[in-house]
Formats: structure tokens, sequence, C-alpha cells
């Protein structure tokens, strides 16, 4: 019988997270689990087993270093207002917020443009 494609999330998994991200952006209560189970796809739910948000570059390539390494499914999430289903986690694992992603790092008024996380 083949190995299965993905892996669970395990304790390990989880205290990994919270030393990259920080305890408190390790969400698996029942209530962010609903809310970033679904999008504005019509009737589609898929819950992820835990919601991370980190809160920059490094911490999200910690995250994906460790999901890549342990085969764990991550799904990126914004906003949760698409219509198409690309933020539902089909496979569970992951749901990686952008949340806390909200900084403006430069300002180019003369090209009037801005970078931001």
């Amino acid at each position: 019988m083949a190995a299965p494609i993905f892996q669970k999330i395990e304790a390990a998994d989880l205290a990994a997270f919270a030393t990259m991200i920080g305890e408190a952006y390790v969400l698996q209560d029942a209530e962010t689990i609903a809310r970033y189970s679904h999008d504005y796809t019509e009737d589609l739910v898929f819950a992820p087993d835990v919601v991370l948000k980190p809160a920059n570059a490094l911490e999200i390539a910690a995250v994906l270093r460790h999901c890549n390494a342990r085969r764990i499914p991550v799904t990126p999430a914004g906003a949760r207002t698409g219509l198409s289903g690309g933020m539902l986690a089909v496979c569970g694992g992951v749901v990686l917020a952008t949340d806390r992603l909200n900084q403006i790092l430069h300002i180019d008024e003369r090209n009037m443009q801005v970078t931001t996380q």
C-alpha cells in the first residue's frame, strides 16, 4: 500500500510552529477553524487542522520549510473573499493566514508606488 501523500499534523509540529511564530498565533479553536474553512465559494467547506498567523517573511519561510520537510499541506489565506475556492484547505493541514502582514515597507512618491508586506 502506498504511503499517504500528505502527513497529519502532530503535537511536535504544533510546538515547532509555536516556536517559529509564537504560541498565540497557532490557532486550533473551533471558531477560528470554522472561519478559515470557507470563502465566498458556494457551499464549499474544508476545515484546516491549524491556522497559523505569521508576522513576516522570515516566519513564513520557517513555516514553509517545516511543512515541506514534513509533507504537511499549506493553503495561503488572505481576506477569504474569493469566489473560486483558492483558499480552501482541501487537503487539511495548515492555513497560512496573512492577517498580520499589514505593514507598509516603503512609499515611492515619485513613482506613486508602495511596497507592503
